[in-house]
């Protein structure tokens, strides 16, 4: 009985204290410390909040590596697993997230690869898109040559290209991201805020 009332000690002044806190926070929505992909636990490398037009907050996203910190294009050459992962803020129609795409991966190809490959990845991963809303969660777990799509935490189909792992990553890291802000977190590093 006595070791029992100590583990059950033990585990609520963990609790109390925080260390058993397993998320992160950040304009309320919530980012795992880490994940495990293909076997391989993943730890959080950076985050960031996707603005538009300045004034609205679209999702916050966060990037899984092995180890960190790295630069954009030491994360574009990973051959292990990595997963891009962003939690939304607002609603944003299918529509809106396949231009959005469309327009990533086009304005990074060469950053990646090639254009005209690129261009063979929109389709498959457009028609895995959804609506969007708060609090729903969209994920791209990337291998080389492979990329896995979440929704909701569940795999809902995938990518496949010589570089299709270089194009989800293009589109965040790449010359001409999303916003400047989102790059610059998703290099930096998790913390609440």
């Amino acid at each position: 009985m006595k070791s029992f009332m100590k583990t059950v000690f033990f585990a609520v002044v963990l609790v109390a204290s925080g260390v058993a806190q397993a998320d992160f926070k950040m304009k309320g929505a919530e980012v795992p410390e880490s994940v495990e992909v293909d076997g391989t636990k993943l730890v959080c490398h950076g985050m960031g909040v996707r603005t538009y037009m300045l004034l609205a907050k679209v999702y916050v996203g966060a990037l899984y590596t092995e180890k960190s910190p790295l630069k954009a294009e030491e994360i574009r050459d990973l051959t292990s697993p990595k997963r891009i992962f962003l939690n939304f803020l607002m609603s944003v129609p299918k529509d809106k997230i396949t231009a959005a795409w469309r327009t990533g991966i086009l304005d990074n190809c060469k950053w990646a690869g090639s254009c005209d490959e690129a261009k063979e990845v929109i389709s498959p991963l457009n028609s895995l898109m959804k609506d969007m809303g708060p609090g729903k969660t969209l994920a791209f777990d990337t291998r080389p040559g492979e990329v896995d799509v979440l929704l909701g935490g569940e795999k809902v189909g995938s990518v496949k290209s010589a570089n299709a792992d270089k194009y989800i990553t293009a589109v965040f890291l790449g010359p001409k991201p999303p916003n400047e802000s989102l790059k610059t977190g998703l290099l930096a590093s998790c913390q609440s805020e």
